[in-house]
């Protein structure tokens, strides 16, 4: 009996392991992740930000005060900092229930949609009533994090917070930084209300921090301070935030600097942590005695702007005029001193030095060498030897030509070059049976070393272009090599390059810049053969991921190449390169060209639907007098359920430009 019960507890354990991990939580969003130390946060200097920090304790220990804390503040005031500091005196105390960083840097921690499953998995992870009251959730719907943002906060956050408040630690705070870095401004505004609907009976508070965007500003500042507290960062006394940069620069720099050159830079700095951060990086070398010569360029620069901006912006100019023009520098390392700089503020992620190398066609070993003059404004994980942008500023920065002048970055043109280089990457590194996989009868979960063989195969740089060729493809200007690489990586790699995806279990996102691409090629007058081809191929990989041939990736050519119709120009390029490949003929075959791609349960019965212009999305009209609108690459909830209307919603319709949409119903409204 004993034996019997032990097993039945092993069983219960798995079962909910596994639906904890149908969640797809982001690890990385953790404030002390391993992506922390890419993107080089850090806690405050102590004794800085001693007020700030004071109020935020007192705040959450007090129920009396609001449930939702904003703090606000221009772009490097140190919110980041802040939080993460925050965030480690609450882990500390044993009242951190969760936290979510997000960054630009990394596709998973920008996604608001992965936010609320994110905190619900980690609240899981602290509190075994949480836990419970979760998986009773997820047993009934185990998709709800493919649901409305809107649902899944009711369902994954005030539900089982609400049955197990009884059970919970008391004065637990969920941290979320840098709300604004979210690629979504839907879901952050979606986000932002459903927090004020639901929090004041929740036994939980939430800190939030963002730049003071107009959107968050104004859903947050709409609420009265009963719901609310809020601190602006930038609007603090100057001489506190000057007197606590002044101690942090003490800290830093110590007796290598003179009193003097001290107190200048700290009022130099203003208000912005992250001018005195970058400065200390520049003048220090990472880590080696002080320049003197940086340190007297900077006390000796004066900006001749006028505007928010100068004091930060005349930083950064003088850092790269001494990086790319160094006199020890021919004119091609300058302008590959710039690449690099511009490669770096264009990844879609942290990327290594060989994937930079990779991307700007210059050597990884000279990339090494000119990266030494930029760690003031890249950061160099020693952990992990990752490059990313130290902070959001910087790319604000090169991305405005009149701010950044002469080191301007064009995005769309240099998004052309990186295209350009993504196709030549996967040409030179895709092939056939990449992870050597010896049989078809097994699936890959079940491949002994699957993922030493996967780390073997697919270097970090080939991973990068398979995943972000077509975020590089879609950001480009007009040109005509990046079509013909299109057309030439579909003709003969599409298959390989799935292989990739397939092991990486990220076809989704495959098959979402393919459906990015449908329109970008209209807009670029792509020749119809392309445009039919890019079509052919989305149902292609769309079919295979939707069905169960899924698990295991020789399937790519066993199954889904050999049920592919006929007239499918992916059936007709790739059928003669096989051998022995099943010919399949009859009716079957003859209909699946119009066969389901797949099955998607409805939250009720669909009257209505009607697809975007560009066919990114579709928006569905219910009998439950309720509208959604979905992906159409997987079928989840990209906005909805949208209410307003009390009986079938029989008509719904996009505008021309796909940023409106209009529903009919029964009760005689129309709604926008």
């Amino acid at each position: 009996t004993e034996a019997s019960l032990k097993t039945w507890d092993i069983a219960e354990e798995q079962h909910a392991k596994s639906y904890l991990a149908g969640l797809s939580a982001v690890d990385s969003a953790m404030y002390n992740s391993l992506l922390s130390h890419d993107v080089n946060r850090r806690a405050c200097t102590q004794n800085t930000r001693s007020n700030i920090l004071l109020e935020l304790d007192q705040w959450s220990v007090d129920r009396t005060k609001p449930n939702v804390f904003w703090m606000n503040g221009m772009a490097g005031t140190g919110k980041t900092t802040i939080a993460y500091t925050f965030a480690q005196s609450l882990k500390t105390r044993g009242t951190l229930g969760a936290s979510f960083f997000c960054t630009r840097t990394s596709d998973e921690c920008r996604d608001v949609g992965r936010i609320i499953p994110t905190i619900a998995h980690q609240l899981a992870l602290y509190s075994p009533s949480f836990r419970s009251a979760l998986l009773r959730v997820l047993e009934q719907e185990p998709n709800i994090k493919s649901q409305s943002i809107d649902s899944q906060c009711e369902r994954l956050i005030k539900e089982p917070l609400s049955k197990a408040k009884s059970g919970m630690t008391k004065g637990l705070v969920v941290v979320i930084d840098a709300l604004d870095e979210c690629s979504n401004a839907n879901g952050v505004r979606t986000i932002l209300d459903v927090f004020f609907r639901i929090t004041p009976s929740l036994p939980i508070k939430f800190f939030v921090t963002s730049r003071p965007e107009p959107d968050i500003r104004q859903r947050i500042e709409a609420q009265s301070d009963r719901n609310r507290s809020m601190c602006v960062l930038h609007e603090i006394e100057k001489s506190l935030v000057e007197a606590d940069i002044e101690l942090h620069l003490r800290d830093e720099l110590g007796n290598d600097v003179s009193e003097h050159d001290l107190i200048k830079l700290a009022k130099l700095s203003g208000n912005l942590f992250i001018y005195a951060a970058t400065a200390i990086r520049y003048i220090r070398r990472r880590g080696t005695m002080v320049d003197q010569d940086r340190l007297e360029a900077i006390l000796n620069s004066s900006s001749k702007l006028a505007n928010r901006h100068a004091d930060i912006d005349n930083l950064y100019a003088t850092i790269l005029d001494a990086a790319v023009y160094d006199s020890n520098l021919d004119q091609e390392e300058q302008d590959q001193t710039l690449a690099i700089v511009w490669t770096a503020i264009c990844a879609r992620e942290p990327v290594d030095v060989a994937t930079v190398g990779a991307l700007t066609g210059i050597k990884a070993a000279k990339v090494q060498v000119l990266l030494q003059s930029l760690y003031s404004v890249l950061h160099v994980s020693q952990a992990t030897n990752m490059i990313t942008t130290l902070h959001a500023s910087f790319p604000d920065y090169m991305f405005d030509t009149a701010r950044s002048t002469k080191f301007y970055c064009d995005e769309a043109k240099h998004s052309q070059l990186l295209a350009e280089r993504c196709f030549e990457v996967m040409q030179d590194q895709l092939q056939f049976n990449i992870c050597g996989l010896e049989t078809s009868f097994i699936p890959d979960s079940k491949v002994q070393d699957l993922e030493a063989r996967i780390a073997r195969s697919i270097s970090p740089t080939l991973s990068y272009v398979a995943h972000h060729w077509g975020d590089h493809v879609v950001k480009s200007a007009p040109c005509e090599m990046v079509r013909k690489g299109l057309e030439e990586f579909l003709s003969y790699r599409l298959l390989f390059w799935m292989e990739v995806v397939s092991l990486k279990r990220t076809l989704d996102k495959g098959i979402g810049m393919l459906s990015a691409l449908k329109p970008w090629l209209t807009v670029k007058d792509a020749s119809s053969d392309l445009i039919r081809l890019l079509n052919d191929s989305w149902i292609f990989v769309s079919k295979y991921a939707a069905g169960s041939v899924l698990q295991s990736t020789p399937h790519i050519y066993i199954s889904a190449l050999a049920f592919c119709h006929p007239t499918s120009l992916v059936y007709k390029q790739y059928r003669g390169c096989t051998q022995d490949l099943l010919r399949l003929e009859g009716s079957v075959m003859e209909q699946s060209q119009t066969a389901l791609l797949a099955i998607w349960q409805m939250p009720s019965k669909a009257l209505s639907l009607a697809f975007s212009p560009n066919e990114s999305r579709f928006a569905i009209g219910f009998t439950d007098g309720t509208v959604h609108i979905f992906h159409a690459h997987n079928g989840t909830v990209a906005l909805g359920p949208l209410e307003g209307h009390t009986d079938w919603v029989r008509s719904v319709a996009f505008s021309p430009d796909g940023l409106l949409f209009v529903s009919g119903c029964d009760d005689g409204t129309m709604l926008v």
